[in-house]
């Protein structure tokens, strides 16, 4: 007879076996998309509860089948890593399943489903409802599965849109181009356009937006290790899985039996997610988006169900700094150890601030923060409808919007309330660093961990060293304690295969993301401008009638540039081809238009294509230039979104728990 030890030295990977417990994992997500599904419920989304149910069952059924056919033996350690890595593909894939019912094309199902579980809030979504959530293409949404499914079922449903269209005519004619401004600036300029020519807009669905947020909430401590904390009888397969998808420079244990540390870790979750919902409510921050805000933030995904992201709580309704403040403190939080925050509430009230990587943590974004604030140009990159400040009003809100992009970014978040592509070039060079670094291990932020960066330095300098003192005895030290040889190597071995998947990444990204052939050319611009002279978007030919039509005039022309603008100009940001630009290029400082041509090239930029890749294999969200915080990744072809979401999937696993199936070894018997 077989025994459990013998188990633990077969060399390849058991079908069976996997199938068993792949089929809980499907059953146990299965039953978690009831959730949105009551959530559309609660809302009156008939669309919304067929496109939760029917994928809930699917997915349990599935699951059910597999463990039917599975066999309960303990796992292996090639079948935990195989495990957890196709466990976060057939999360991402389920997970997809209910965009797909409700319109978006199965790539972008993947794409959002993938982002979302892996934390890393990149969006397809380009399109914007009347209250700011996020819509649905009305054609798309039309056409989709569950609204096929429902107007069949019930004879007097339609998909209607999030407004009435006959509100936006006639002496409304300014605040439809206010809204078109406010889409333009977060999405897809075409989808943006075309339904702002016709005065519809797409369906929102609060379940789908508390979906993606959910999904972010779930990934951010783990799916494997939820898994692990509610299922019983894992045994030594659980520290396996554990293993396998926490995979950091050390094993940080606070129980010696795996599921303990499981159950605690989610306990110190689900205690700081509370803390943090409660504190929004009491910013007078609305219940559904306190729970979507919660789930973001504690997670470090950056998912927000509005458009505007945080910047959306920037006006008269909301206490805007009452609640960036909490934000900014629950994203830095949820960037420290959670084991960390364990201990500080329950064993040594000071072991916070004894860990050297959290003191490392805290200084680099204090001094992020001062440089960003001193050099960084943050004055006119506002998001939001926060009032024009002044004084010591104007330093506090330079200061939240460093604070707050800064803390954003390091913890791989991707909430915006800045566009952060209009700071200066060191500020944006610093933020491109921080989108490698990632904040602490054991936290829920991606990026390579700051304990990685700070023993490799540490390495590098012991390095120096010996080059001077051949015959010197020095080791790297943390905590006090000698940092074993066999760990320093595993970690300049993933430093150097973080950078090599992102060398790699960013070549294939421009690659299949340009159009060669095209050379550039010269095209006049289209800019709307807003009533109040605060906000500019251009684009090209394309929306040259619609802009036309919807402001009801000529727009004036010079130079290439065709531009509509008001009497008194008081412009501060503008956009061609969906870049930002600087004012002194297309205005003068006396108002007037300046001669100004637009060269545009299908050619994807560098720093475009490397920072989306950066960001991907970062889990952050937001790149640079192209994908910036206002704008998302609608645009990108079919093929470069598979690149991206590869690149989710590799580094929300930091690497090696996918890498190594690439290893012959790892299937050979």
């Amino acid at each position: 007879m077989r025994s459990a030890s013998d188990d633990l030295d077969v060399r390849w990977v058991r079908i069976r076996v996997f199938l068993r417990v792949f089929g809980t994992l499907l059953k146990l997500l299965g039953g978690l998309m009831l959730l949105p599904a009551g959530v559309s419920f609660l809302y009156g989304e008939v669309e919304g509860v067929i496109a939760f149910v029917l994928p809930a069952l699917f997915t349990f059924a599935i699951g059910l089948l597999m463990a039917i056919l599975g066999e309960e033996e303990v796992l292996t350690n090639r079948e935990g890593f195989a495990l957890v890595a196709f466990g976060w593909l057939g999360a991402a894939a389920t997970g997809a399943l209910p965009y797909i019912l409700l319109g978006l094309s199965p790539i972008d199902a993947l794409f959002e489903s993938m982002s979302g579980f892996t934390t890393t809030g990149a969006s397809i979504l380009s399109e914007v409802g009347a209250d700011g959530l996020w819509a649905m293409n009305a054609t798309a949404a039309s056409y989709g599965l569950a609204a096929s499914i429902a107007h069949n079922a019930f004879s007097d449903l339609s998909i209607s849109p999030t407004f009435d269209p006959a509100g936006f005519v006639g002496s409304n004619i300014s605040a439809l181009n206010d809204t078109v401004l406010n889409a333009t600036l977060n999405g897809s300029l075409v989808g943006v356009e075309a339904n702002a020519s016709s005065g519809l807009v797409g369906p929102t669905y609060r379940g789908l937006l508390f979906w993606r947020c959910f999904t972010q909430w779930l990934g951010g401590m783990g799916i494997i290790v939820l898994f692990i904390a509610i299922l019983p009888n894992l045994g030594v397969a659980g520290r396996q899985l554990f293993k396998a998808e926490v995979p950091g420079p050390s094993e940080d244990l606070i129980r010696p039996r795996i599921r303990e540390t499981a159950k605690i870790l989610w306990g110190v979750y689900m205690v700081i997610t509370a803390a943090e919902f409660l504190l929004l409510m009491l910013a007078r921050m609305p219940a559904y988006d306190a729970v979507c805000t919660t789930f973001s933030t504690v997670s470090t995904g950056g998912f927000s169900p509005r458009a505007d992201s945080i910047a959306y709580y920037g006006g008269p309704d909301y206490n805007a700094p009452f609640i960036e403040v909490i934000v900014i403190v629950f994203m830095f939080i949820s960037g420290a150890s959670f084991a960390l925050h364990y201990r500080t509430m329950y064993v040594n009230r000071t072991s916070l601030i004894e860990d050297p990587e959290f003191r490392f943590y805290s200084l680099l974004v204090g001094a992020v923060i001062l440089i960003v604030v001193l050099i960084g140009g943050v004055d006119g990159s506002f998001l939001g409808d926060s009032p024009e400040a002044e004084g010591v009003g104007l330093a506090g809100q330079r200061l939240r919007a460093a604070a707050f992009q800064t803390v954003s970014i390091v913890t791989s978040t991707g909430f915006a309330t800045a566009d952060y592509d209009l700071w200066s070039s060191p500020a944006k060079l610093i933020l491109l660093f921080l989108m490698f670094t990632g904040a602490c291990a054991g936290s829920t932020s991606g990026g390579m961990k700051l304990v990685r960066v700070l023993l490799s330095v540490r390495y590098c300098r012991r390095e120096l060293f010996r080059t001077l003192h051949p015959k010197a005895v020095m080791a790297v030290k943390l905590k006090a304690s000698p940092v074993r040889e066999d760990v320093l190597h595993s970690i300049m071995v993933f430093m150097a295969l973080y950078i090599l998947i992102f060398a790699v990444g960013s070549v294939l990204f421009a690659s299949v993301t340009s159009l060669p052939g095209e050379a550039a050319t010269s095209e006049e611009i289209v800019c709307f401008v807003s009533g109040d002279g605060e906000k500019v978007v251009c684009f090209g030919p394309d929306g040259w009638n619609g802009s036309r039509e919807l402001l009801g005039s000529d727009p004036k022309v010079s130079g290439g540039v065709a531009c509509f603008f008001p009497a008194e100009n008081g412009t501060r940001r503008i956009e061609v081809d969906r870049r930002p630009i600087n004012l002194s290029e297309i205005y003068s400082k006396g108002g007037g238009l300046v001669s100004f041509g637009s060269g545009f090239s299908s050619d994807m930029d560098v720093i475009s294509a490397a920072s989306a890749v950066a960001s991907a294999l970062g889990n952050v969200g937001p790149a640079f230039h192209r994908y910036g915080p206002t704008d998302n990744y609608s645009e990108v072809p079919g093929i470069g979104k598979l690149i991206l979401i590869v690149c989710m999937w590799i580094g929300r696993l930091e690497l090696l728990t996918v890498l190594v199936l690439l290893v012959p070894d790892f299937w050979k018997d």
